[in-house]
This record gives C-alpha cells, sequence and structure tokens, in this order.
C-alpha cells in the first residue's frame, strides 16, 4: 500500500473572494475535513483537518491530484458522481476509501457536496465536508476517539452558535434600523408632497415622534412673548393643546435663548425644570431641539417619556430631523432641491441598509449548508423544549423529516415513554448548571425512531442565552454499532470462546461473591471440579475439530445437569467447575448433582463422523459458612478430590479432605 500523492494547499495563489472568505472561516471552524470547490468542480481551499488526515504535504500543488487520495478501485465511481452533481446543480452523496495518513492505511468515509448559490441563484462553488463512517469487522477492535469527537463536536457547536447568534443579532439591527428610517422617509414624504396648513403639519410631525422614539409623549411649543404655546401635542401631553407656560424657568425657554438642542436625562435631578410639571404628567427624562425660521429661534418640539435615560442619540438626530422640517413649513425656507436630496440621501442609505440585510441572510443561507451538508443529526429547541430545526442527517437517523417534528416536543419525538421522567430529570439538571454558566454537556441516552426502534444515541447539547431565555441546539450521534462491539468485548472478557460459559476470570468472580452470599445467609457452598475421562485419546484420534464439538456437548449436559441459578464455568482445556449456592446439607446436595453428571457423561457423545463414550471425573470441596476459606483454596481442594477420583478408577466423584469418599 502506498501513500497518495501529495498536494498543495489552497492558501497558495489568488487571494480569496470576500464573500468566500466566509465560507472558508466556516470550514476551518470544522473538526472534520472540508473543502470548497469552484463551479467547475476544481477543488481552490482545503481546511486544516483534510492535510491532517490525508498527510498531504501543504507545500505540493493543488488541481487535481487530489484523486490520489481516493483507492484506485473508487476513483472512476467518484468522479462520475461528481461530474453528474455539477451538471444537475444537486447536492452530492458520496462513500469511498480515502488514505489516512495517521494509520496508514484507507479508510471508509462519507462526503457531502452542497452547491453554494450567488445572488442570481448560480452555482458560485461547491462545499463539501467528510466523516470517517465506522466499520467495525470481527476481530478488530474499533477506534477510541469519543472525547477527541466530542470536543470536536463541542468546537463545531460553538463556532457555527456563534455565527447564527452574530448573523440574528445584526439582522435585528439592520431590521430596526430599516423600518425606523423609513418611517422617517414616510413621514418626509408625506409632509413634502402634501398640500396641508401649518397645524395639520404639527400635529403629523409629534403624532409620529412617538412611532419613531421611545416617547410617551411629543409637542411643538411656539414662542409668544414671555410664553411658550402648546401648538400640537401627542400622546401624554395631547389634552394640554393651547396650554401657556413662561419662558422663564423652562427648559423649553432655555433651549429659544440659547439655539442649542438640551436634554434631560434625568429630570428630577434637573434644576432647569419644572418637577411639579413634569410629575404631573410623568415625564422623566426629555429632549428639546430648538425651530428655526430664518436663522430665528421660533420655538422648540420637545420628546418625552416616563422612564429616566430614555433617548439615545439616534433619538436625538431623529428629533432635529423632524424639527428641521418644521421649521422649513413655518419659515418656506426649505427649497425643494433640498428637500429632494435629503430624500434621496435617505433612500439610498436605506437601500444600503436592504443590501446589508440580504448579506446577511444569504450569509445565514450558507451557515444553514453547512449544517445540512454535515455528518452528524443537528437538532435545535426552545426552553419549553419544542424542536426548531431539523437537518438532513436528523431525518435520516431518526426517519421523521422536518416538517413532521418541527413544534413538536423534543421528548415526544425522541425519548421513549417509559424514560420521559428521567428525561425530564436530566433537563432540570442541566438548566440548572446553565444557571451556573456551564452552557455545554455531552450525555448518552436511549432514542426511538420512526422505523428502528430504540437506539442508543450520544448527545452534545449547548445552551445560548438569548435575551432572558435560552435557545439550544444539540449534535446527535448514533452508536449502536459502539454500544454493540462494546458489548461483544465485555462478553469476550467474561466468556470462552469455544463454549460460551463463562470464564477462569468470571469464575473468579463468581466464588468470591458466593462466598460472601454463603456467609450472608448461613448457607452452605459447594465448588465442583470436573475433566473428561479419555479426552486425550479422543482429540488424538479423531482431531481437534471433534475434541471441540466433544467440548461443547459435554458443557451441555453439564448445564443441564445443574440448576439455573448454579455457575458452569470452563477453565480451560477439557477442566469445568460449578458452583452450587445456598445448600441445605452441601455433602448430600453436591452428591445429588455429581450423579446426575456422571449419569448425562455416560450417554455416548455423537461427534463428526463417530460417536464416543467418554466419562468425567469430580472433585467436589465444600465451604461451611464463615470458615473463612478462599476461592483459590477451594478450588486447589477440589483440584485435589479430582485426582483422588481418576486414581480410584475415574467416572465417578469425591470430597476434598476425605480419601474415604470417592463414590
Amino acid at each position: 500500500m502506498t501513500q497518495p500523492t501529495a498536494l498543495r494547499p489552497a492558501h497558495g495563489g489568488a487571494s480569496p473572494h470576500k464573500s468566500d472568505r466566509r465560507m472558508q472561516s466556516l470550514a476551518d471552524g470544522m473538526p472534520q475535513p472540508a473543502w470548497m470547490s469552484g463551479a467547475d468542480g476544481r477543488i481552490d481551499y482545503c481546511n486544516a483537518s483534510w492535510f491532517d488526515y490525508t498527510g498531504i504535504a501543504r507545500e505540493a500543488g493543488l488541481d487535481d491530484a487530489w484523486l490520489h487520495t481516493l483507492h484506485a478501485d473508487d476513483r472512476e465511481r467518484c468522479t462520475a458522481g461528481w461530474a453528474q452533481a455539477r451538471q444537475s446543480g444537486k447536492g452530492l452523496e458520496l462513500e469511498y476509501r480515502c488514505w489516512h495518513a495517521a494509520s496508514q492505511a484507507w479508510r471508509w468515509v462519507r462526503s457531502r457536496s452542497m452547491p453554494v448559490y450567488d445572488e442570481t441563484a448560480t452555482v458560485a462553488m461547491w462545499f463539501t465536508s467528510s466523516t470517517e463512517v465506522v466499520v467495525i469487522q470481527p476481530g478488530i477492535m474499533p477506534p477510541t476517539g469519543g472525547v477527541d469527537e466530542t470536543r470536536e463536536l463541542a468546537a463545531v457547536n460553538r463556532h457555527l452558535m456563534g455565527t447564527l447568534r452574530e448573523r440574528d443579532a445584526v439582522i435585528d439591527k439592520y431590521e430596526q434600523q430599516t423600518a425606523h428610517l423609513g418611517e422617517v422617509i414616510a413621514t418626509q414624504s408625506q409632509l413634502a408632497q402634501a398640500e396641508l396648513d401649518l397645524d395639520d403639519f404639527m400635529r403629523i410631525v409629534v403624532e409620529r415622534m412617538l412611532k419613531l422614539t421611545p416617547a410617551t409623549g411629543a409637542v411643538v411649543e411656539l414662542a409668544d412673548g414671555d410664553e411658550m404655546v402648546y401648538r400640537a401635542a401627542s400622546g401624554v401631553v395631547a389634552p394640554y393643546v393651547g396650554l401657556r407656560l413662561a419662558i422663564a424657568g423652562s427648559l423649553s425657554g432655555l433651549c429659544v435663548r440659547t439655539g442649542n438642542i438640551l436634554e434631560s436625562p434625568d429630570t428630577m435631578l434637573d434644576a432647569r425644570v419644572d418637577k411639579a410639571a413634569c410629575r404631573k404628567i410623568n415625564a422623566m427624562s426629555m429632549v428639546v431641539t430648538p425651530l428655526v425660521e430664518s436663522g430665528i429661534v421660533v420655538g422648540v418640539l420637545k420628546i418625552l417619556a416616563d422612564k429616566p435615560f430614555a433617548f439615545s442619540p439616534a433619538d436625538t438626530h431623529t428629533l432635529q430631523l423632524m424639527a428641521g422640517l418644521i421649521g422649513a413649513a413655518v419659515g418656506h425656507q426649505l427649497s425643494f432641491e433640498t428637500k429632494q436630496m435629503l430624500l434621496e440621501e435617505r433612500t439610498a442609505a436605506l437601500r444600503a441598509l436592504e443590501a446589508e440585510v440580504a448579506r446577511r441572510r444569504a450569509s445565514e443561507e450558507r451557515t444553514r449548508l453547512i449544517i445540512e451538508s454535515s455528518g452528524e443529526a443537528f437538532l435545535s429547541m426552545d426552553l419549553d423544549g419544542l424542536i426548531t430545526d431539523w437537518n438532513r442527517q436528523a431525518e435520516q437517523t431518526f426517519g421523521w423529516t422536518r416538517a413532521e417534528v418541527l413544534g413538536r416536543p423534543l421528548a415526544d419525538v425522541l425519548i421513549p415513554v417509559a424514560l420521559r421522567d428521567a428525561y425530564a430529570g436530566a433537563l432540570a439538571q442541566f438548566l440548572q448548571a446553565v444557571e451556573g454558566q456551564a452552557l455545554s454537556q455531552r450525555m448518552e441516552l436511549v432514542s426511538q425512531t420512526l422505523a428502528r426502534g430504540e437506539i442508543p444515541i450520544e448527545m452534545s447539547i449547548t445552551a445560548i442565552r438569548s435575551g432572558p431565555t435560552y435557545l439550544f441546539s444539540a449534535f446527535l450521534r448514533d452508536i449502536s454499532e459502539r454500544k454493540r462491539e462494546e458489548e461483544r468485548l465485555r462478553h469476550m472478557a467474561d466468556h470462552d470462546m469455544l463454549t460460551g460459559l463463562p470464564n477462569r476470570r468470571a469464575f473468579t468472580m463468581a466464588v468470591t461473591q458466593g462466598l460472601a452470599r454463603a456467609n450472608r445467609i448461613n448457607r452452605e457452598l459447594a465448588l465442583m471440579f470436573l475433566d473428561l475421562d479419555g479426552f486425550k485419546a479422543v482429540n488424538d484420534q479423531h482431531g481437534h475439530d471433534a475434541g471441540d464439538v466433544l467440548l461443547r456437548q459435554f458443557s451441555s449436559r453439564i448445564i443441564s445437569s445443574v440448576r439455573q441459578c448454579d455457575v458452569v464455568c470452563r477453565l480451560g482445556g477439557d477442566e469445568f467447575v460449578v458452583l452450587l449456592e445456598g445448600l441445605g446439607d452441601g455433602g448430600q446436595d453436591a452428591a445429588v448433582v455429581a450423579q446426575k453428571i456422571i449419569a448425562q457423561m455416560k450417554l455416548p457423545f455423537t461427534l463428526p463422523e463417530v460417536t464416543v463414550h467418554v466419562t468425567t471425573s469430580i472433585g467436589i470441596s465444600l465451604y461451611a459458612p464463615h470458615s473463612g476459606a478462599s476461592a483459590d483454596v477451594l478450588l486447589a481442594q477440589a483440584d485435589d478430590a479430582l485426582y483422588a477420583a481418576k486414581r480410584a478408577g475415574k467416572n465417578r466423584y469425591a470430597y476434598a479432605g476425605d480419601e474415604t469418599a470417592i463414590i
């Protein structure tokens, strides 16, 4: 087996397009091998995991040499599939053997290639990721990478969730700004084109200020001698239209005198305002801007709110814009050209914001493609446990389509009925841990599927704070094969390969536990040591295969002669032991079992092409409660008794420590 030709990393050559850098960043955050291709299918970027997996030199040429990482028997099929995907513009999933540098071997992997479209719905590039397909063969230990895989999943999860949070925050921000600017432009357009008298003009402005800012009230005050007159008002000050206040001692009067925008973040701490009047209308904060006609301040536009520090710089800017409109209406000073230019500028700004929102949404689509191309099942849910996302791998793993599960409780979909209470408890513990900032957790649990029944899965779950609540995302993996292999290995460690009986290791544990039970319940215990009389002759005359058949039949007859609660083990060769517990009269009870076994062995054994007759000899050691004998001592005593039975002529049993008790 030879190593494939080395490739050059895609970091060389021309710099990637700005839109491609986003995809490269996502690829770099993935723990599994990933690469990007142009619309023509030529690979132009591979992440670090790909180079580490294949062992490709980062200084070598790229081009089409990546084919050499594929097994020769798989190249034609992969090339044909790749060509068909480019022609159809649809995603592609392939399984093939790929060179694995660390093990110096070919390994089966599954890759998913997803098309990435540009603004014209044309395929701009392809994004591919791959995961290793675990194929467990008899006698081959599976790779142990659970911790690393979990860390990789956690890294992918953190990266993708960070991207989603960033995208959501930016889209919310720009949508808010877009809506706000749209209101401003709509107001400006309406006022610029409508034929309204001055009072209607000002009324529209103060009403719109309640929509454009967090104000609870807005008012236009015009100066009339030493007084300020409420000419238009909305919100909490709407009933006060026509009210007259002295210019002196008010924030509005000070604004008229200075010609400056004045802010009072907390009116209860501001000596410039009339605190009694503010309490009457619950004005805890306010902003006042001058209205100018022909360079002279003729009044103010004021907004107020029921909370301190309610207004942002953006609100102040909006107030200035509206004040400018009122000043223009009052003084007829704002020319058509100036209004047109302002409208065009605001329209251009709106279009720029719309383009940014569209770009962010396109980024969201690309992120979605990454999730869809992942080899792991992915889901997300809200704090109520309702599923909010479900990728294609989740459909394949569990059987339900995305449309079937969205909005349903996760427990109803994935958790067996008998385990839902335990699941609820585990989720409650996780939420408690979340409060302590432990935001990620890996757990193993049993899940139900639509068609395959219950399967064991591994779940890596992450909580993300969203305002006062949390959102949860999880990657899930079917670990049925791993569990079956673990069970097989555990069984192999404790059982004899030929007969399937517990082995010496399991026997030692069984005797130790049996002695403890005998002491606890104050009942005797017997240990029987057996072997086959004449086994070597069968092996020599008829071969080892016939001997193996004989041993399996011998073990079956022992099992049929004892109780279901008794333990039968094979120590090796033709040596077997039987552990009898809970005996009232150990010697008599053991004798009954020994006689049954000896009688069973007198029957002929049918082997391939021959029938043989063999017998068994048995040595018995007895344990009296609290006598202090160990498992090793009992086994040695039974062994000595076995050889005493053989010396006495075989096909009989003997008791340890009693040379005369040979039957």
